[in-house]
């Protein structure tokens, strides 16, 4: 499994999200799964979100 980082941080307005606390979050490959509470999103990391490592 790879492992990255990010290289910049992802803002709740970057990532079209409400501004809201996230609850929870998972990332599986370039999907990140984010939880709020008005609900459960996804959103693809942008390529230069992601730096290899």
């Amino acid at each position: 499994m790879m492992e990255y980082d990010l290289a910049r941080p992802l803002s709740p307005a970057s990532l079209a999200l409400p501004d809201e606390p996230i609850t929870r979050l998972d990332r599986r490959g370039n999907w990140l799964y984010l939880a709020g509470p008005s609900g459960l999103f996804r959103r693809l990391l942008p390529p230069a979100a992601l730096a290899h490592r």
